[in-house]
């Protein structure tokens, strides 16, 4: 599937954002069929295959196909652990970190004190895989934001 560029006929909050909510509902609609499974379908590559989505870069590449449980992932992880991984997976895609995320930005949360976690932000809260496809976000209270990246500047 080729990318789909984020397009300049609205701005939110400084970021310009015309179909990335019809984007980012279909790509939701695509995913929420999908069972969890580590490699497969998990936090870290349904991030993985939104971005790659919108700019038509994949993150996590380097990674795909090298893990298939806590153990093997958590190996791949290294001794820095999960959150850095990620973050220096997605500085190599291009994209930012952000203080500020915005609709189809991405996340490492953690909720209620829960391992850490990757989810998209929504115009309601945020999104991640769960084991029967998809667990929405919407109350924020104890929801915390550990990391976000910016799909665009």
């Amino acid at each position: 599937m080729s990318a789909c560029p984020i397009s300049n006929s609205r701005k939110t909050n400084g970021r310009t954002t015309p179909n990335l909510a019809y984007l980012l509902r279909d790509f939701l609609r695509e995913q929420a069929g999908r069972r969890f499974a580590l490699g497969q379908h998990d936090c870290g590559l349904i991030i993985a295959d939104w971005i790659e989505r919108v700019t038509g870069r994949d993150p996590a590449a380097p990674v795909r196909g090298r893990y298939h449980d806590e153990a093997s992932l958590i190996a791949l992880a290294g001794p820095l652990g999960l959150p850095r991984l990620f973050d220096r997976l997605l500085r190599e895609a291009g994209l930012m970190r952000t203080d500020d995320p915005q609709l189809g930005d991405v996340a490492i949360l953690s909720v209620m004190g829960t391992d850490p976690r990757g989810a998209i932000r929504t115009a309601s809260g945020y999104v991640m895989a769960a084991p029967e496809g998809l667990a929405g976000i919407r109350n924020l209270k104890g929801v915390r934001v550990l990391q976000a990246w910016a799909l665009s500047g």
